[in-house]
């Protein structure tokens, strides 16, 4: 209760940085977790949050649900806008929420390193050069490309990294791995949606790293295996009201749009006074 309190105070005079490092033992005492900034901090606490979680396979804490407040750009993932966090914190109190899962993804790095992520896993290269990188499942090869990369995504990075590199737009509540070739050097590369249950072995021709979620980086050296499937954790979220993913969908989009405008704009004007 106190920590409701404090939330609306917090906001009007800002909160520049964590004073210390989440620990395993507190997150798994915690009821709630608030996130304050953009989606890429909500992924990075996430991601934070799996690791501490899974750091013990023998006794995994159920994973803390996440209430993320937006101070980015967009803020596709999260629940409130700034003014909504006083309204938050009473509905908290009150026990009036609900809240809803999604799948995570994990990876298996060659040296038994195990990496969890929220959005993708995606093997790019490190040098000047396109790779081949080959996608398979058990003996069976998905597909091989000549590309930048390949990205590998659950149904909540949809919208993130393989939206760009045109991959499909997908429900986040539903159950599947997408694969998205970057940069293709092909006419008919497209991206392929497959059953959650199977695990993704990724190799390349030549050095490359998997990037995590855009934020962490792994050299993996050339024929080396990556394996990517759907982690045993999920990702929890608080929700106060029943959420539309189309109409988010479609918000959201929109909005984005417009910020690439205006910052087109706003490169467009600073280059002409520089002309000037």
């Amino acid at each position: 209760m106190r920590l409701l309190g404090m939330l609306p105070e917090w906001m009007e005079h800002g909160v520049t940085q964590a004073s210390q490092q989440l620990t395993r033992e507190q997150l798994c005492g915690l009821d709630v977790v608030f996130v304050v900034g953009g989606d890429g901090t909500l992924l990075h606490c996430a991601r934070q949050m799996l690791e501490l979680a899974t750091a013990n396979e023998a006794e995994r804490c159920d994973m803390v649900p996440l209430v993320g407040i937006n101070m980015g750009r967009c803020g596709f993932l999260a629940e409130l806008e700034v003014t909504q966090v006083e309204w938050a914190a009473q509905r908290l109190a009150a026990k009036a929420y609900d809240m809803d899962t999604v799948m995570t993804l994990e990876a298996i790095l060659p040296d038994g390193q195990h990496k969890y992520g929220i959005n993708d896993m995606s093997l790019i290269r490190v040098g000047p050069r396109i790779i081949h990188v080959q996608a398979s499942q058990g003996l069976q090869i998905i597909d091989a490309y000549l590309a930048d990369g390949l990205i590998v995504a659950s149904p909540m990075g949809a919208t993130g990294y393989s939206l760009s590199a045109g991959g499909p737009i997908v429900n986040p509540q539903m159950e599947c791995l997408l694969l998205t070739p970057i940069c293709a050097h092909t006419l008919h590369a497209r991206s392929i949606v497959i059953d959650a249950s199977e695990t993704i072995e990724l190799q390349a021709d030549a050095d490359a790293k998997l990037s995590v979620d855009g934020q962490v980086e792994y050299l993996i050296k050339a024929g080396e295996t990556v394996y990517v499937r759907r982690s045993q954790q999920r990702l929890a979220f608080v929700r106060f009201s029943k959420r539309n993913f189309y109409a988010l969908l479609r918000s959201k989009m929109s909005e984005w749009t417009q910020v690439q405008y205006d910052m087109s704009q706003e490169i467009g004007g600073s280059n002409e006074k520089n002309q000037t």
